[in-house]
């Protein structure tokens, strides 16, 4: 009985064996198929002069950059000039105004296209400038070049401005917005107890503030309100707490407001690949972090 059963197992009928005949028929010819196949397939032959002009105009940028001098002033501060070669601009001053100023005009006083989008980002916004002094807010801006258009900035004196300013009581608070707390902050026209908060938790983030228009970026706060209070404001830019960029993982970066994920894995990849960063420009390497965000970020960075 036992046998029987066994031999049920390992017997196969007319329609069986016929089946597994073809399926090892197919097994063998597919084995076989494979492997001949190679002695018949004409190989793809590549032809990489179509790629032979775009790589010698690389090498050619690359050996252009690395044979030019450094601009006075970008070595002391961890910077890169841009690789980009740019044609020498003839600076034609004239009085300007500096709102809504086209890019032609901007280029005319010889600043460069990325600080001028930087303005026009600042005014997209809703910035604006109410007197010269207020130019020197912006990044790209720095002393030099603040200092040789000083002389023909002319903004026009709005009337409500005038009676909001002349409104305002004649003694102000000086306040240094890095070590405020909620409760002094609130002591500033417009800032109540949630927005108070808010500037902290967010300089808590940054690290510090590095200028006063970075209050423009706390969730709600209008740049009409910052305005109000804007020369009550001095920032100590001594207190920035700094992330070193050679010892930071992608957690650590990624929880700064400025650094997304996909740009601190970037960092950290090109340091593990390369080693060590010897300066802050050298995390432009990244096709994520352009020249603006780049002046954004290396306040906060360090390498050692």
């Amino acid at each position: 009985m036992k046998t029987n059963r066994v031999k049920d197992y390992f017997t196969f009928n007319r329609r069986e064996r016929n089946g597994v005949f073809v399926l090892l028929t197919i097994i063998v010819g597919l084995t076989v198929y494979i492997n001949i196949d190679h002695h018949f397939a004409t190989p793809e032959v590549i032809d990489f002069s179509a790629y032979e002009k775009e790589i010698k105009e690389f090498i050619a940028a690359q050996e252009a950059a690395a044979n030019t001098e450094i601009p006075e002033g970008y070595a002391e501060a961890g910077m890169l000039p841009p690789l980009k070669e740019e044609k020498e601009v003839t600076v034609n001053y004239f009085n300007f105004n500096p709102n809504g100023l086209s890019k032609e005009k901007w280029q005319q006083l010889g600043l460069k296209e990325w600080q001028v989008t930087m303005i026009h980002n600042y005014e997209a916004k809703g910035g604006s400038f109410r007197k010269k002094e207020d130019l020197q807010k912006m990044y790209s801006i720095d002393e030099a070049t603040y200092e040789r258009l000083a002389p023909y900035i002319d903004i026009p004196i709005d009337t409500a401005e005038k009676q909001w300013n002349e409104y305002q009581p004649v003694e102000k608070i000086t306040i240094e917005l890095n070590k405020a707390d909620t409760t002094q902050l609130q002591t500033l026209y417009g800032i109540g107890p949630v927005f108070s908060r808010r500037i902290v938790k967010y300089r808590d983030k940054l690290g510090g503030f590095i200028a006063k228009q970075q209050l423009a970026e706390v969730y709600g706060l209008e740049q009409k309100v910052i305005d109000g209070f804007y020369h009550q404001l001095v920032v100590d830019t001594t207190l920035i707490q700094r992330i070193n960029i050679n010892t930071a993982t992608v957690d650590d970066l990624k929880a700064h407001p400025y650094i997304s994920w996909n740009i601190a894995n970037s960092i950290a990849s090109i340091r593990d690949v390369h080693g060590a960063y010897e300066t802050l420009g050298q995390i432009k390497k990244s096709d994520l972090i352009n020249e603006e965000l780049y002046l954004k970020l290396a306040p906060y960075l360090t390498i050692e």
